[in-house]
């Protein structure tokens, strides 16, 4: 779970048109009918979504370059040198500083994973104080991919396997014909 001051300099970046600038396109919660209507060709998925559809590390092998996922994609690559320096941001400080370009890709990846398809996203300058900033984890928080959830609960035993269904044409029926 990322800080607050991880959260704030996460949010505070995404808010700003100099810095990532996430929020031109993609939204957080609600869909914004207005800006749908707008300008359709600009509207990027719902960030709150993240943590139910996507992996960590897809995640961040993602934002470090859209374009070797999707050579199609509108989304700027931010980091073109990603164990380079990090980038000039100073919306928000973070202590201690993140040294490259990867330090600032796994704080945005955890950030994300803390919002939910129903966050009600700040505007801009008003991070610090949002609850996407100041909110304690939720259930919800748990429900997103992680190593844990891929492990069976202890006392539980193991799942039963399901029987695959026969395929069409297989061979194996008493009558000795296929199926």
């Amino acid at each position: 779970m990322p800080s607050t001051d991880q959260k704030l300099y996460a949010a505070a970046h995404m808010n700003s048109a100099q810095h990532a600038n996430c929020i031109s396109c993609h939204f957080v919660g609600e869909f914004p009918v207005q800006r749908g209507k707008d300008d359709l060709q600009k509207m990027a998925p719902n960030l709150g979504n993240v943590s139910k559809r996507l992996r960590p590390e897809w995640t961040k092998a993602w934002l470090t370059a859209p374009m070797n996922w999707m050579p199609y994609t509108k989304m700027l690559t931010l980091w073109s040198e990603p164990y380079g320096p990090a980038l000039p941001w100073d919306k928000a400080t973070l202590s201690p500083k993140p040294h490259s370009g990867e330090d600032q890709v796994e704080v945005m990846r955890d950030f994300l994973y803390t919002l939910r398809p129903d966050t009600v996203w700040p505007k801009a300058g008003e991070e610090a104080k949002s609850p996407v900033v100041q909110g304690g984890p939720s259930e919800a928080e748990s429900t997103g991919p992680s190593a844990a959830a891929e492990k069976p609960e202890k006392g539980k035993g193991k799942a039963k396997k399901e029987k695959a269904p026969k395929k069409h044409g297989s061979i194996g029926s008493a009558s000795g014909t296929t199926g």
